[in-house]
């Protein structure tokens, strides 16, 4: 049975990797040359299911989102992960749906807005993405573009100390307009505060998908199935006899530690592995354990590293960058909007 559903997982990573391979301002429309935030919230909301399903068998999102940033290696790296079973044979539809609908507690910042759900946050990321391409979509082809999308977010939400979900009050501070001013404000921000790992990933993020927008259905097709082989890989784990829920967590650490310190020297998953076994042996992780999650991890990273710099800002944002606001450099923040406010409007009239 144990061999069976470790299969299954090398099976669908098999599949996988053979796959791969409002504004004053004119609006710039969208074009099959750039991006479209509704696939981006389709990426975001896939990415987010499968680093729920990394959660629910103990990884921390920030370590997954780490190790799907790291550098994808040759075809030939993965070539032990050849099987001959073609098919899917677990049903995973079921504990998909679960996840996707699992409860959150509430985020313990009370400054800075942040989401209610890694859900809400993909959806802000959507909004802010088509504001940008609406009125600085002249920049589109240059990494400004992607800046904007950053500042366009901090106006929003951060830099807004009257948001509310239900009365955003985006156009009462003329949220849509970026000025010097802005920018000179949110870069000192940035600097002098951890929001900058969101700052990073979201520009990386930004830039990984405009690259890829010639080829939008590939990726689409690329993070779905990330998403399936995550769900599965947690349907194996689950399907061990070893597994315990009260290690889950402990186990995971020791895993991603291992994966870590081996992945970028070895010439070969099998050589990976036999590192990490020698590497665990002494700890209550069976080989079967290790088979199931390694596969998985090199069954997404070999699709595309977009999955750990969308992860990065969607589940890690909620779980941990949405608490890390200094609140006084929050309130220094919002001491200046009035006159940025002014600045903005002055902008307008101006054009």
């Amino acid at each position: 049975m144990i061999k069976k559903v470790i299969s299954v997982v090398i099976a669908i990573c098999l599949m996988f990797i053979s796959t791969i391979g409002s504004s004053i301002q004119p609006i710039y429309a969208a074009s099959s040359a750039r991006i479209n935030p509704d696939d981006m919230l389709t990426v975001l909301n896939d990415i987010t299911v499968a680093g729920q399903s990394w959660e629910n068998i103990g990884f921390d999102s920030e370590d997954i989102a780490n190790i799907m940033q790291m550098q994808r290696k040759d075809d030939s790296y993965y070539a032990s992960l050849n099987t001959d079973i073609a098919r899917l044979s677990v049903e995973t539809k079921a504990l998909e749906n679960a996840i996707a609908g699992q409860g959150y507690i509430q985020s313990y910042a009370q400054n800075g807005n942040p989401p209610a759900t890694p859900q809400e946050q993909n959806e802000r990321m959507q909004y802010v993405t088509q504001v940008a391409l609406e009125r600085y979509g002249n920049t589109y082809n240059t990494a400004d573009f992607n800046k904007y999308v950053l500042y366009l977010y901090m106006s929003h939400y951060i830099d807004n100390p009257n948001y509310t979900k239900e009365s955003p009050g985006f156009d009462n501070i003329y949220a849509y307009v970026i000025t010097s001013d802005d920018i000179t404000a949110y870069e000192n921000f940035i600097a002098q505060s951890k929001f900058s790992m969101f700052s990073t990933n979201l520009v990386n993020f930004m830039d990984e998908f405009k690259s890829a927008v010639n080829n939008s259905s590939d990726i689409l097709t690329a993070v779905d199935e990330g998403k399936v082989i995550s769900i599965n890989t947690a349907n194996a784990i689950y399907g061990l006899s070893t597994f315990d829920p009260e290690k889950t967590a402990s186990r995971a650490k020791l895993i991603v530690t291992s994966f870590k310190d081996h992945y970028e020297s070895t010439a070969s998953v099998n050589e990976l592995l036999n590192a990490m076994y020698v590497d665990l042996e002494p700890e209550d992780v069976s080989q079967q354990y290790i088979d199931a999650c390694v596969t998985g991890f090199l069954g997404v990273l070999a699709g595309t590293t977009l999955f750990g710099f969308g992860m990065s800002i969607s589940l890690c944002y909620y779980n941990v960058y949405a608490n890390l606001y200094d609140k006084a450099k929050l309130t220094a923040l919002h001491y200046s909007l009035s006159g940025r406010v002014a600045i903005r409007l002055d902008e307008l009239i101006g054009g």
